[in-house]
C-alpha cells in the first residue's frame, strides 16, 4: 500500500528499550469509494461500504488516535477526498495537534478541492502514478487518468501543499521508471515512493504484472540509477518495506528514512497502525483480514493498539527468534553498534 512520505520534519525512529510503544503514525482508509479501477488495488476498492464509520464515529476516532499519541494521520482510500465529510476530519485531526497527509490516485482532484484540502489542514500530500501515460492508465483502468494525476499536483502544489510522488514497481512500469522521474522532477515533488507490487488484493489476479524473482536484479540495476539520479535532483527516493531487505543498496535507500542510515525493519505494531474504513484495526494497511486486531466501534483504539495479539507481535519478537544467516548477521550487527556507543 502506498503512503504518504512523511513531511519532511518527520522521521521513522527505533522504539528504544523499555520505552512504552506509541502509535507515531496511523494510516486511515477514509472510504473504500474510489473513481479508478486499478490493477494492483489491495483493498480491492471501488464501492463504498454500507457499514462505514459516521461522521461522529470518527470524530471520536480522532479523538482515541490522538490520545494515544498518535503524531500523523494518514488518510487513504478508496479516494479519501470523496467522502464528504473529509474537510471536517481533517481539521478536527490537526486541532487535536496531529498532522494530517494524504495519498489519492487524483482522478477528479480538481483546483478547488486541493484548495479546500489545504485550508483544512492537509500538509503533504503523495500522488499516485504508476509509469508514463499508456502504462499509467492501463493499470489505473481510466483514461486521461495520467494527465488527471499530473494535474492534482500542480492543483495541490498551488494550493500550498508539500507534494510527493509514489509509483509500483512491476513488470510493466518498470521501463517507465526512468523517464517518468524526470517528468516528476520540474514539478516540484519533495519525495518518490518505489515499492515492489505485491500478490496482494487485486494484483493476485493479474500475475502478468508482478515481477518475477529472476527479474529482480534487472529491477535493482533501474533503482540504483534512479537513486544517483534522485541524489543529484534533490528529492529523496522513499522506498517501501517491500524495496531493499539487506541488499546491497538498503544503506543508500534507508538513509534518508532513518536518522542512522540503516533500516529497522517493519514498523507496523511498533511505530505505525492502520484503521479500515468501516473501523476495523490493524498493524498494516496492506495486510489482509489475517492481520485486523479486532473492530474500533466494539474495543476502541488504545485496546487494540496496546493487547491485540495480530498488532502487538511485531514489538515481542527477539533475536533469539532469528537463525541461520539472520542471526549471525543480527549478532555482528549488535557487536559493531556496542564497539561505536
Amino acid at each position: 500500500m502506498a503512503l504518504a512520505p512523511p513531511t519532511r520534519s518527520r522521521r521513522a525512529l527505533p522504539v528504544a528499550a523499555g520505552q512504552a510503544p506509541v502509535p507515531r503514525i496511523v494510516v486511515w482508509e477514509f472510504t473504500s469509494a474510489c473513481d479508478q479501477h486499478c490493477a494492483h488495488c489491495g483493498p480491492r476498492s471501488g464501492k463504498r461500504r454500507p457499514d462505514e464509520l459516521s461522521t461522529a464515529e470518527a470524530l471520536r476516532l480522532v479523538e482515541e488516535l490522538a490520545t494515544a499519541g498518535v503524531g500523523e494521520v494518514t488518510l487513504i482510500g478508496g479516494e479519501a477526498y470523496l467522502r464528504p465529510d473529509v474537510l471536517q476530519i481533517v481539521r478536527a485531526t490537526r486541532e487535536r495537534g496531529m498532522s494530517c497527509t494524504m495519498t489519492t490516485g487524483g482522478y477528479s482532484l480538481t483546483r478547488e478541492i486541493a484548495e479546500a484540502l489545504v485550508e483544512a489542514g492537509v500538509q503533504s500530500v503523495s500522488v499516485s502514478i504508476d509509469g508514463l501515460a499508456a502504462c499509467h492508465d492501463a493499470l489505473r483502468g481510466r483514461p486521461n487518468s495520467f494527465a488527471r494525476a499530473f494535474a492534482a499536483l500542480r492543483h495541490l502544489k498551488a494550493a500550498g501543499s508539500q507534494i510527493s510522488a509514489n509509483t509500483q514497481l512491476n513488470a510493466k512500469t518498470l521501463p517507465d521508471l526512468e523517464p517518468l522521474l524526470e517528468l516528476l522532477h520540474p514539478e516540484g515533488i519533495h519525495s518518490w515512493q518505489v515499492q515492489v507490487t505485491m500478490a496482494h488484493g487485486a494484483a493476485a489476479d493479474h500475475p502478468e504484472i508482478l515481477l518475477q524473482p529472476y527479474q529482480m536484479l534487472a529491477a535493482y540495476e533501474v533503482v540504483e540509477r534512479l537513486l544517483a539520479r534522485c541524489e543529484a535532483l534533490g528529492i529523496r527516493l522513499y522506498p517501501g518495506n517491500s524495496l531493499g531487505y539487506f541488499g546491497p543498496l538498503e544503506h543508500r535507500l534507508r538513509r534518508n528514512s532513518t536518522q542512522r542510515g540503516h533500516y529497522f525493519g517493519c514498523q507496523a505494531g511498533i511505530s505505525g497502525a492502520a484503521v479500515s474504513s468501516h473501523g476495523e484495526v490493524k498493524s498494516c494497511p496492506s495486510l489482509g483480514e489475517e492481520g485486523v486486531g479486532g473492530s474500533w466501534r466494539e474495543h476502541g483504539f488504545a485496546a487494540l493498539w496496546e493487547r491485540a495479539p495480530e498488532i502487538v507481535y511485531m514489538r515481542q519478537r527477539t533475536r533469539a527468534e532469528l537463525w541461520g544467516a539472520a542471526r549471525a548477521a543480527t549478532t555482528r550487527r549488535c557487536a559493531w553498534a556496542a564497539a561505536r556507543r
